[in-house]
């Protein structure tokens, strides 16, 4: 049902598999925990008489490189947006943090070709890519965040997002469709990353580590430390609803602003 506008790229009298088929047992594949074209042709193999309950599966199931051609060939935009559809309705009501990243395809640049990018946005309660949307160059990426937003259901979610997403049209999606964000701050956004660094500059001036500021601020403290692979690092969050006169006019301009953080890092190398 949500696959069903999707085309098959194969032509000819090639088409041993038809793509509901292949579909199927693709998506199976994946709910299981499935990483690739050799998992959904062991996941055929074994469950074959239970796929032949939905279709007749003649010529059996199909291999890794039948189900590697179906998918390169697929028009990615529109699978996409159907793939998309169709998690809506398997992981209906997801709430929690939703964390969407581009990320650049190693190996996938061509002569005088940007390599290939891909914004996706994963769900850490449920463990899956809710959607993703490839882009050609990794410039591009803003421009296909709204598209990705429109595809998800974020009631109930916290979206978080690099300073890629530092924008007003991101933040008035995010809470048009009733979710939240917490979303990097940085250069890009010079005016409000300066009275944003500027006010927590000012705190730590009058409050070295912060040292008595719960008498002038409401400020929430977190600090922790973590080990791994002969790197230690600390980190300390600082968080705030009680803007300064510089930061509270901003709160017109973002929709949903509600704080804001700095967020401290030490690391020591072996």
């Amino acid at each position: 049902m949500y696959f069903k506008d999707i085309e098959d790229p194969r032509k000819g009298w090639n088409v041993q598999y038809p793509l509901e088929e292949v579909m199927l047992v693709a998506m199976v594949s994946f709910l299981v925990g499935g990483e690739g074209f050799e998992d959904m042709k062991e996941m055929g193999e074994v469950w074959v008489e239970e796929f032949r309950k939905y279709y007749p599966f003649e010529r059996g199931t199909p291999s890794a490189d039948t189900f590697r051609n179906v998918f390169m060939g697929l028009d990615p935009r529109k699978f996409g947006a159907c793939f998309a559809e169709w998690m809506k309705y398997v992981h209906a009501n997801v709430e929690g943090l939703i964390a969407i990243d581009g990320k650049s395809s190693r190996g996938s640049a061509g002569r005088g070709k940007s390599p290939i990018s891909t914004v996706s946005a994963y769900c850490h309660e449920r463990g899956v890519v809710m959607a993703c949307i490839d882009t050609d160059d990794k410039s591009n990426e803003i421009t296909v965040l709204p598209q990705l937003l429109d595809m998800l259901s974020l009631e109930k979610a916290v979206v978080s997002i690099d300073a890629m997403g530092c924008q007003k049209a991101v933040v008035e999606s995010v809470i048009g469709k009733k979710g939240q964000y917490v979303i990097s701050l940085k250069g890009n956004q010079e005016k409000l990353h300066d009275e944003v660094r500027g006010f927590f500059e000012a705190v730590l001036d009058n409050h070295p580590d912060f040292e008595g500021v719960g008498e002038e601020f409401e400020m929430d403290i977190h600090d922790y430390s973590e080990k791994s692979k002969g790197r230690e690092c600390r980190r300390r969050i600082a968080v705030t609803s009680d803007f300064c006169p510089g930061v509270a006019p901003f709160r017109k301009q973002w929709k949903g602003l509600e704080s804001i953080a700095m967020v401290e890092s030490w690391c020591t190398r072996n």
